[in-house]
């Protein structure tokens, strides 16, 4: 549940990035050639970003799928492991 709360945060903060770069630059006395390009560069910016925190998040969640896998492995160990105690038990 936390690493849901990070990503909308930090998705939150890269609209918000997004949305602030974009007024800045069209309330910004400038040329339409220099508005364009400080756009682009903004959405570039913006793509850049998005795709360092998805790298992130895709290293983040190979780990913590491991971590279950292995997990689940060992729970399955410890299953088989007390059935057969438990038919030695009973034989």
């Amino acid at each position: 549940m936390a690493g849901n709360d990070k990503t909308g945060s930090i998705l939150a903060f890269l609209i918000g990035l997004g949305i602030g770069a974009a007024a800045a630059a069209l309330f910004a006395p400038k040329s339409g050639d220099e508005l364009r390009d400080e756009i682009g560069d903004a959405i570039d910016d913006g793509i850049h970003e998005l795709r360092r925190h998805g790298r992130k998040l895709s290293r983040h969640s190979r780990k913590l799928i491991d971590a279950v896998q292995d997990t689940a492995e060992n729970v399955a160990q410890q299953a088989k492991d007390v059935a057969d105690q438990v038919k030695k038990a009973r034989a």
